[in-house]
């Protein structure tokens, strides 16, 4: 979706009368069944709108099929969504490493090394008092989420900004910021709770934590963007009445970062958290999935992926 990528700070989605910065917003798969029709919906914050893509012998044809009018208002245009995806149509990513674009669908070469996810980069916690079943800490900082149980373990670390970027829109659940003499580091956590009661992962569960992480990169590039991301969401969510996104570090402390940004070398990591999963009875599907991820982020800005998961 280039024109959102190129003008995301002036792009605007509105579901009927109510309208969001495209920065509020994300597209995002509504199931990951393996047979029917593809779809996903465009989400900001407790709205949403579905659409469904159907194809003809030559084209891609994208229909709203549930929620308010959607529509979307950039500098340049102000047209239905449905209209918008037909000219510049979102990217959707399958677990076998192929992707579909409007009708056309990219396979890896048979010969490409999918191979599963080295052993070093699994690391299992001790998750004794957190519900694998709690993703988010929410505004109130709960304390059994997943979420929570990772920033308390960063702040071990020396990061001078730890920052809660849950929620619609998202970069990560968690960014992390160590600013070095002529470095800064970014580690971007994101987090993923266990769709069943027993408390274990499922593929499904992994389907959108891998796409969140792939996604995550498209501004590593950017570093100016990104930062300038967060303090938009920093002050949407002031405005909104709910607490500050830092867990460390200050609005003040992002700023100057900002200002001085092309000072630095920016070096990124990415965590997936998901202690559903068990490192000694990991699925292959699982570590296969795990494995593309990883291969995906050495290859596009070789960023490193760490695994988060329990014993």
């Amino acid at each position: 979706m280039s024109l959102l990528l190129s003008f995301a700070e002036r792009v605007a989605i509105s579901f009927g009368d109510v309208r969001y910065p495209f920065a509020e917003c994300e597209v995002a798969l509504s199931n990951n069944d393996r047979s029917g029709p593809l779809k996903f919906e465009v989400r900001a914050h407790d709205i949403s709108a579905g659409f469904e893509i159907g194809f003809t012998a030559t084209d891609a044809i994208y229909v709203q099929t549930s929620g308010p009018a959607c529509r979307i208002r950039t500098p340049r245009h102000d047209l239905p969504m449905a209209e918008y995806f037909a000219d510049d149509a979102p990217q959707i990513d399958f677990g076998d490493g192929s992707f579909l674009i409007y009708s056309h669908l990219y396979v890896p070469p048979k010969e490409l090394d999918l191979a599963p996810v080295m052993d070093t980069a699994i690391v299992p916690w001790n998750w004794t008092g957190t519900n694998p079943r709690i993703e988010s800490q929410g505004p109130e900082r709960r304390p059994d989420s997943i979420q929570y149980r990772v920033i308390q373990e960063l702040k071990k670390g020396d990061y001078d900004i730890i920052f809660d970027d849950d929620g619609t829109g998202e970069f990560a659940d968690v960014i992390a910021i160590k600013i070095r003499e002529t470095t800064v580091d970014v580690l971007m956590c994101h987090c993923k709770y266990a769709g069943t009661d027993a408390g274990a992962a499922r593929l499904d569960d992994l389907y959108e934590v891998a796409g969140q992480s792939l996604k995550s990169v498209q501004f590593c590039h950017k570093p100016k963007r990104f930062l300038r991301n967060m303090m938009n969401r920093e002050k949407r969510r002031l405005e909104r009445g709910e607490p500050t996104r830092f867990d460390r570090g200050t609005i003040g402390a992002l700023r100057r970062l900002y200002a001085s940004w092309n000072q630095y070398r920016f070096e990124y990591k990415v965590w997936i958290v998901q202690p559903g999963i068990s490192k000694k009875a990991a699925s292959q599907p699982i570590l296969q999935l795990l494995g593309l991820v990883e291969k995906a982020l050495i290859d596009h800005r070789r960023i490193p992926l760490t695994v988060i998961v329990r014993d």
